[in-house]
């Protein structure tokens, strides 16, 4: 099977185009192909996640803006190494912000995850949850 994931994300009237040369850029559209991203909002923040391979393999990135999105900051690779990031989920509480993924950098397909606590602004190392007691 074969998927093919456009890296270009509608958020109400604007369009997140990650494939352009300044690598973000909002643009207003009403009909562009929609990719379906995790998001989450505190207040007028809105994070967004989403999967791109323009690094030559997935990785997941992500976007905040800070008014309710109508611009957003320059994103920022979350999972950030060489083998397939697929599968984001994220939360946000007040200036909390915790982003899982699955990843098989460790040769095996794993659950990672990866916090902020000052509003996207940093986020700590990834680290791999240990779900053996459940497999």
């Amino acid at each position: 099977m074969l998927i093919f994931i456009q890296t270009t994300i509608v958020i109400g009237n604007s369009v997140i185009d990650h494939n352009s040369a300044s690598g973000i850029s909002l643009q207003d559209s009403c009909c562009k192909p929609l990719l379906l991203s995790p998001m989450a909002s505190s207040g007028d923040n809105l994070y967004i996640v989403w999967p791109d391979n323009k690094t030559g393999n997935w990785e997941l990135f992500f976007a905040k803006s800070a008014n309710g999105g109508d611009t957003f900051e320059t994103p920022i690779n979350i999972s950030n190494n060489t083998s397939f990031s697929a599968n984001a989920t994220i939360l946000s509480h007040e200036n909390h912000i915790s982003i899982t993924w699955w990843d098989n950098k460790t040769g095996k397909i794993e659950p990672f995850i990866r916090s902020s606590h000052d509003f996207g602004e940093t986020f700590g190392e990834p680290h791999m949850l240990n779900i053996s007691s459940i497999r």
